[in-house]
């Protein structure tokens, strides 16, 4: 039985986003083997991760530690990394590999090249792109330009990568998926759990802002918290934040300069992300970078109007004025304005943003994805 080697920067990647490409390989008759860092980079406890390396063994993947470092200029560490993949690579012959992100993509093309393995290599949104900052087209623009030289299929996940992939790369092969897929939840069948507004202070009256990613600079949270100081009052809204991060003691001492302890509530890591929409009004993603968001489409299946800055990816998702509202990620003013037009729509308006998203995300469902990346390895086997 022949053998696939799936390899990302860190696990909690790999458990958010791969367990379907996982079990599809394993339908498929494949043997699954999984390298990423399990020890540092993850931003979900110590115990969950455990857990998740339990339940691949469950499955019957064989799972290997390998040092990547989410540092570009961190040498040393891809130095290790390197030489950690190599001797995986060393000790199994596998049919093609599956990697993801881009230091442990370019990593791992290098290593596959040197024991020809055909690769498989999805971006999750280039690191270089419309408005990025200059040192990230310096750094990884170069570096994925050589690498494309030794990839078989590239697989993107938004337009604008593709269009660029396409005119700019030089892989055997580049192809367009809808992102990793989503399985669309009943909103109907999904529970309004009255006592997490009550946990929380937020009466049934008032509005809520949900954003659900990593307390990071990217996901750029801070843009909301700002907007929200001039009118949270007069418009009785709560901003609820879920997820961990390095940028939690930072967001919270701009929550306290802002005097919004009572209004901006940073939740943690949650598990019942559908049971938070459930109680939201509005959904926010301010990021600055994307590649196609997740958390945003899920937002999408449960039919919650949308607002978002207008970056590449979060474009892919929404179209503006049907499923919600843009803004610029750098600009106060027009989160301010996306906010306002929210909160002051009548109920028509907002039931009409509603079933737009539902309707427009059945094209991003797990299952379209599955079989469009079922025929992807298939085609992998011929090489």
């Amino acid at each position: 039985m022949n053998r696939v080697l799936i390899v990302a920067n860190v696990a909690a990647m790999i458990q958010s986003f791969q367990m379907p490409n996982i079990r599809l390989l394993l339908k498929m008759g494949y043997h699954v083997d999984v390298a990423c860092n399990f020890i540092e980079g993850n931003i979900c406890s110590d115990e969950k991760i455990k857990e998740f390396q339990q339940e691949l063994k469950q499955l019957g993947v064989r799972i290997y530690q390998v040092s990547f470092s989410r540092s570009a200029t961190d040498f040393k560490g891809h130095i290790k990394a390197f030489q950690e993949l190599s001797r995986i690579f060393s000790h199994h012959q596998y049919e093609f590999v599956h990697c993801h992100a881009p230091i442990s993509g370019i990593i791992t093309r290098v290593v596959a090249k040197a024991y020809h393995i055909p690769t498989v290599y999805t971006a999750h949104g280039f690191h270089f792109y419309k408005g990025a900052p200059l040192k990230n087209w310096f750094l990884f623009y170069p570096a994925e330009k050589l690498c494309s030289y030794i990839t078989d299929l590239l697989i993107t996940i938004n337009r604008e990568d593709y269009k660029f992939a396409r005119n700019k790369l030089n892989c055997k092969k580049v192809v367009y998926l809808p992102g990793v897929g989503i399985e669309l939840p009943n909103p109907q069948k999904i529970a309004y759990h009255k006592e997490i507004r009550e946990q929380l202070g937020i009466s049934d009256e008032s509005k809520v802002i949900l954003s659900v990613g990593e307390l990071s600079v990217r996901k750029n949270h801070q843009i909301i918290i700002k907007a929200m100081a001039d009118i949270a009052e007069q418009y009785d809204l709560y901003y609820l934040i879920a997820g961990e991060g390095s940028q939690k003691s930072e967001l919270q001492k701009l929550i306290k300069s802002l005097s919004l302890q009572n209004r901006v509530k940073l939740l943690g890591y949650r598990q019942d992300i559908y049971e938070l929409q459930k109680v939201s009004d509005i959904f926010a993603l301010p990021s600055y970078q994307e590649g196609l968001p997740v958390a945003l489409m899920e937002a999408m299946a449960m039919g919650k109007p949308v607002i978002c800055s207008a970056i590449r990816g979060n474009t892919d998702l929404i179209d503006c004025g049907k499923g919600g509202e843009f803004f610029l990620p750098d600009n106060v003013l027009t989160v301010k304005r996306a906010i306002k037009l929210m909160v002051e729509s009548d109920e028509k308006i907002y039931q009409k943003y509603s079933k737009y998203n539902l309707e427009k995300i059945r094209k991003f469902r797990l299952e379209r994805v599955m079989k469009k990346t079922k025929k992807l390895y298939r085609m992998m086997e011929k090489i």
